[in-house]
């Protein structure tokens, strides 16, 4: 099963967490990005249509960059 999120990437973190990721993550295999994520799962993959992702790029274009601090890695 295929699940789909929303994230927000984190290129800065990819070599803070890349070893982590490689020993305990199979995604970083997949191609997913250092990240936080937002909303998973957001919903079948199936069901997601162009107007889907376009009703979520409005949503998302409302909000404004901000900077934020990384003091720990989670799961």
């Amino acid at each position: 099963m295929t699940m789909t999120a929303f994230v927000v990437r984190i290129p800065e973190a990819e070599n803070t967490v890349h070893s982590l990721r490689k020993h305990c993550d199979s995604k970083p295999a997949a191609g997913a990005p250092a990240h936080i994520a937002i909303l998973p799962p957001f919903m079948a993959v199936e069901l997601i249509t162009d107007t889907i992702i376009q009703r979520a790029r409005n949503l998302f274009s409302s909000f404004r960059p901000f900077t934020f601090f990384l003091n720990d890695v989670g799961r």
